[in-house]
């Protein structure tokens, strides 16, 4: 083909993508359909993005609209946003509604910005007037009457794999807190549902609203000494229809214990829970990377256990919390970027723990000694959050997917962590290959030029596809009006 022929034929193929869909929000809601997220064509859906959170007071991370910039310039398509419950009833029965304004505020800045919300009722450790006040969350009177109330340590007092560990694992009195809020022992259960209640009524039919998650239950029986997850299936059992008779389109994100499959590397104890739109939420962190900032096993049956338990629940995955201490440390990086080709094999959605707006060097996460937000305080990328090519729709079903990024490790032993340095990609490449349904529109991925390549790259296509860059050089759009097996390669 002479130039002039492959200068016209370009042109062609940006005119026609330019009239395909908008790869962002794509319609008043998503639904599920096996083990996917759908959109209203049927074509699957996959969720990438970052978790927002406020531990402590005052709860607002956010001071504006353009604090969203950075993650939407990274691909995002959907937040974890913290809801606070301390921040919005901190007295029994009497709702702030500067905080309910505040929250509105800022899912309408996502909504204008094509991003999803789930909604993120947040704890850690319950509360901070529990787990010897280095929890967040909860309201003070939501704790069980006969533990003693703790005083709020200040910022930075707490340590993860000290006070927060003893907090989390090894404290009866939490125990028993948190099994007494499960099964309404006095009522504090009962103020929770209102206040889900309230949510669901807000935003019923939100375009960025898929629906709720409560972080991280201790269903723990110091009778018997195991995790009584009976109990937390009851539990979600008594949220569906809470929200589900308000508004039947909204997901409900169940989740395990934080160790699951951290630890455990087991398919979930979970039975299936009676309620519809459940997705199965766990959180995936390697133990090395998550407390010491250094990999010390592989994350590899972590994620087999993941999709072992969407297997046998038939729910879609979202991983709720994925992530490591920010040290700079090189095997981090590369120990996060095979997460991450891992999740685009499978085709998991996830949420990356976390972006903080407000990071800086001293206070880092604004948590205790917490440290992983994937920017800094400029809003630069920090290492190991690096840009990458996801796909973001597709039309039909995936065939297979390569995406290698300039850089990264190919090989990864999180015990010779050295190894990487031979075995590292010297350019990006994308070669992603799918069996095309026409009647469920285009098929996106993610690919932002100005951060992935040197120059524009080349766009190959195999079968009856189209494919091209849209005008801003973020992602790439293919259509075809034939069905069939379809490939695109895209390098520099």
């Amino acid at each position: 083909m002479t130039r002039k022929n492959t200068m016209i034929l370009s042109l062609v193929l940006t005119l026609l993508v330019s009239h395909l869909p908008s790869p962002g929000l794509a319609s008043p809601s998503l639904s599920i359909e096996g083990v996917r997220f759908v959109d209203p064509l049927g074509a699957q859906v996959i969720l990438r993005g970052y978790a927002i959170q406020a531990k402590m007071p005052p709860f607002r991370p956010l001071s504006g609209p353009e604090d969203l910039d950075p993650i939407v310039d990274f691909g995002a398509n959907v937040i974890r946003l913290h809801f606070n419950w301390e921040a919005a009833e901190l007295v029994k029965g009497v709702y702030d509604e500067s905080y309910f304004s505040y929250y509105r505020q800022v899912v309408e800045w996502a909504a204008d910005r094509n991003l999803f919300v789930i909604i993120d009722l947040h704890n850690n450790a319950f509360s901070r007037w529990a787990a010897a006040g280095c929890g967040c969350g909860f309201p003070p009177w939501a704790i069980t009457p006969e533990v003693a109330l703790a005083e709020p340590k200040a910022n930075g007092d707490c340590k993860f794999f000290e006070e927060m560990n003893d907090a989390i694992f090894f404290s009866e009195d939490n125990f028993k807190i948190w099994r007494d809020f499960l099964t309404d022992a006095y009522g504090a259960r009962t103020r929770f549902f209102s206040l889900l209640e309230r949510l669901a009524t807000e935003y019923k039919g939100h375009p960025a609203i898929i629906g709720f998650d409560v972080n991280e239950p201790l269903p723990y029986d110091t009778n018997t000494q195991t995790f009584d997850y009976e109990i937390m299936a009851q539990f979600y059992e008594a949220i569906g229809p809470v929200i589900h008779s308000i508004d039947q389109t909204m997901f409900i994100f169940i989740e395990p214990f934080a160790i699951d499959h951290m630890l455990f590397n087991r398919t979930t104890p979970y039975r299936n829970v009676n309620i519809a739109n459940v997705v199965y939420a766990p959180h995936l962190y390697e133990v090395g990377s998550l407390i010491f900032g250094v990999p010390l096993l592989s994350h590899s049956p972590n994620l087999i256990s993941i999709i072992d338990s969407q297997a046998k629940l038939n729910v879609p995955v979202m991983v709720g919390e994925w992530g490591a201490q920010m040290n700079g440390l090189q095997a981090i990086q590369d120990q996060l970027h095979l997460i991450n080709r891992d999740f685009d094999v499978h085709l998991l959605s996830a949420i990356r723990w976390n972006y903080s707006p407000n990071w800086t060097r001293e206070e880092k996460d604004h948590f205790h000694d917490e440290d992983y937000s994937c920017f800094d305080d400029q809003r630069k990328v920090r290492a190991g959050c690096a840009p990458r090519a996801y796909v973001k729709r597709i039309a039909g079903d995936m065939k297979s997917i390569k995406l290698l990024h300039r850089g990264e490790a190919v090989v990864f032993s999180a015990q010779y962590p050295s190894l990487s340095d031979y075995f590292r990609s010297t350019e990006t490449g994308i070669d992603f290959e799918w069996y095309h349904d026409p009647a469920q529109g285009n098929t996106v991925l993610f690919v932002p030029v100005d951060l992935l390549f040197d120059v524009t790259p080349i766009i190959k296509t195999e079968g009856t596809v189209f494919c091209a860059f849209d005008a801003a050089q973020k992602h790439v759009s293919c259509s075809s009006d034939e069905a069939g097996l379809m490939r695109v390669v895209i390098h520099q």
